[in-house]
Order: structure tokens, then C-alpha cells, then sequence
């Protein structure tokens, strides 16, 4: 695991499937959030908005950026790199799975801390 620094707080985890596989969490702000959105919209890369926190898009069914109304910010990817074989899941299951992830993420930054 891997922390992160200058664009908020983050993380990077390897996952055992694939070689050289990850998952990266990002946490920021709402400037972060805008500069990750126009950076993708600019490239041309497929947005699929979600229904999570204030706006969420799955970004190539491998990444969720999310805002919630706080103005915090997350960006969620998962890296599967396999180099014989098939990826051990479809670009449908990445996504879903991003997805599912983030939501508890989202969940988890807005609960109150346990006493």
C-alpha cells in the first residue's frame, strides 16, 4: 500500500489477480473533482453519470469520480493488467464493483464517528 500527497488523500492497494493489478482511492475536494471531470471530458473518454453522492460518473468502466454535498471528493479505479489470459473480469463487473465500492466509501466519509 502506497499513500498519496499533493491531490488530497489517497491510497493504492495491489490486488492479486493479474500482474501488476491495483486499486487507487483519491480523496479530495470539489476543485479536485472539477479538474478530474474536465480532464476526461476533454480527452473524449466515455462518462456514464451514476446515481451516487451529488453527481458520480464511471469513467471507461474502470474508475468512479463521485462528489458529494460536502464537496468531498472521490476518485475510484481499479487497474486489472493481465498479460496471458482474460482479465478476470468483464468491464461490466469493473464497473458495477467501482460502483458498489464508492457508494460504501461515500457512505462511510459522511457517518458520524463511532464513539
Amino acid at each position: 500500500m502506497s499513500g498519496r500527497g499533493e491531490r488530497g488523500g489517497g491510497c493504492t492497494v495491489s490486488v492479486a489477480q493479474g500482474e501488476e493489478s491495483q486499486i487507487i482511492l483519491q480523496v479530495g475536494d470539489a476543485a479536485d473533482y472539477a479538474a478530474r471531470k474536465d480532464a476526461y471530458h476533454s480527452q473524449g473518454l466515455k462518462l456514464v453519470p451514476v446515481n451516487l453522492g451529488r453527481e458520480a460518473f464511471i469513467v471507461n468502466d474502470a474508475q468512479l469520480i463521485a462528489i458529494d454535498d460536502q464537496n468531498r471528493s472521490i476518485s475510484l479505479g481499479l487497474s486489472l493488467v493481465v498479460f496471458d489470459g482474460k482479465p478476470p473480469l468483464s468491464n461490466e463487473e469493473a464497473a458495477a464493483g467501482i460502483e458498489k465500492a464508492g457508494s460504501e466509501i461515500l457512505a462511510n466519509m459522511q457517518a458520524p464517528p463511532s464513539a
